[in-house]
């Protein structure tokens, strides 16, 4: 049977006048004018057949519309990730084996994607695209047939997949009433709650509401008023804003990210060692140079993904790079990226290409006490793969995130010659013809002019 969990974030202060209607079959809500913050947790029995492989998950951020809820984190760059943990069974003379086998589960879901793609990053491989594929969710509703359990309208969207079977995870906003019916192939709990002020803190969060559980035995009580509190792992740096804008500079384009009001110490309670971060993931027309484009003041932790600078860009098959950023203390107004442009092929009707990047993820990861609750919050969604950056970092780091003001991808114009490939040959021909010439030419005045001194020579 597949079973769903239903988390509704109501973000007024009460929940009187929201429910419509309420009993062992429906539940059904009427949003408050700040609307509802939706989370679905859909757990299908569906296992996959791939041997080489333990763990795939599916990263899907659409829009930021649910950016900044303190319920529902997700730690994913706009666009589409996908992570696959090799199983025990792999060896490293398998990984053609294994990249065959990803590129067969993933096309379960999307065909957008190429084996050629993939980049390491830790134990597994990582595939990021800055689009969402509309095939994507019509796939996941032939997962689950005869039924449609996911949204259309979507902000998040997480795929975990293993051995044993399916999770799939999706958040969204919506001012339209929320109605949940019973089904007989669905087992759905519906939790209704909001956050009290009165006792939260920003590291201990208290949620007061009801649960309601749907297909229950008609002599069981299928309604509980419910109260918990938990640490949560992604907190909010609500007043402190950055904005990211690319500056042109021919093929070395600058990437800027301004700090608005400053960047503030965490002071919550469980708060030990603090550093400043900063993620992007790099288009496969840009690409970064450790030996010069360090931001001032910054560390380089990682890079995945191909370094070599000259090859153009039509010679590039992986998607492009990951680059992680570490400052232990740092001061200014802005962290600048110069960011290098790849070669790209000429093209007769434009003279730049547009490449669309994401913005970094800039935040401060801090080591905290008591890391262990972190793992009580039902609400959590650190997994053994995947999450960006969170990947890289402990169980025991809590992230504080700096909210950005602009919306959307950032769009980095990249020059390149008008000539078509035709044209490029043909003159490359001809130059390397006239060299040829040329060369010849020379060595041939050379040789006569040789052979007239010897004859003069004999002649004396």
């Amino acid at each position: 049977m597949i079973r769903q969990r239903i988390t509704i974030h109501n973000p007024s202060a009460s929940h009187d006048g929201l429910i419509t209607h309420m009993d062992k079959s429906s539940f059904q809500l009427n949003a408050p004018p700040e609307g509802f913050y939706v989370e679905k947790r859909i757990i299908v029995p569906k296992s996959h057949p791939f041997p080489l492989i333990e763990l795939l998950r599916v990263q899907v951020k659409a829009n930021e519309a649910v950016d900044g809820n303190p319920l529902f984190n997700f730690p994913t760059t706009q666009g589409t990730a996908f992570y696959v943990e090799p199983s025990s069974e792999y060896t490293s003379d398998q990984q053609k084996d294994l990249i065959e086998q990803s590129q067969a589960l993933v096309e379960q879901f999307t065909h957008s994607i190429n084996g050629t793609q993939w980049i390491g990053a830790l134990k597994t491989i990582y595939l990021y695209n800055e689009t969402v594929d509309p095939e994507l969710m019509q796939n996941i509703d032939r997962i689950t047939p005869g039924t449609k359990l996911l949204v259309d309208d979507f902000s998040i969207l997480d795929i975990f997949v293993s051995k044993g079977g399916m999770v799939l995870k999706q958040v969204y906003h919506t001012n339209e009433p929320l109605s949940f019916e019973t089904d007989p192939a669905i087992s759905t709990e519906v939790g209704l709650f909001l956050v009290d002020p009165a006792v939260s803190t920003p590291d201990d969060l208290v949620l007061s509401g009801l649960r309601v559980l749907l297909n229950q035995d008609e002599d069981e009580e299928n309604y509980h008023k419910t109260m918990f509190h938990f640490k949560p792992r992604h907190r909010h740096l609500d007043d402190f804003p950055v904005e990211s804008t690319i500056t042109e500079n021919g093929l070395h384009p600058i990437l800027s990210t301004k700090f608005k009001n400053g960047i503030p110490k965490p002071s919550d309670d469980d708060i030990q060692e603090c550093k400043l971060y900063y993620h992007l993931n790099l288009a496969r027309s840009l690409i970064f140079d450790k030996y010069q484009s360090v931001p001032e003041g910054a560390r380089l932790v990682v890079q995945n993904g191909k370094t070599e600078l000259e090859a153009p860009v039509y010679k590039v098959h992986e998607w492009g790079n990951e680059i992680l950023f570490e400052f232990d203390d740092f001061n200014s107004s802005s962290i600048d990226f110069t960011l290098h442009s790849r070669y790209q092929a000429p093209d007769q009707s434009e003279s730049i290409t547009i490449a669309s990047n994401p913005k970094p993820e800039v935040f401060v990861a801090c080591s905290i006490s008591e890391d262990h609750l972190l793992d009580y919050s039902p609400l959590d969604n650190k997994a053994p793969i995947g999450g960006n950056y969170e990947l890289y970092f402990t169980n025991d780091t809590v992230f504080y995130h700096f909210p950005h003001l602009n919306e959307g991808l950032i769009d980095v114009k990249v020059p390149h010659g008008t000539s078509d490939f035709a044209l490029v040959n043909t003159i490359t021909t001809i130059a390397v013809a006239a060299g040829l010439y040329i060369v010849l030419a020379s060595l041939l005045k050379s040789a006569l002019g040789r052979g007239k001194i010897t004859k003069e020579k004999k002649d004396q």
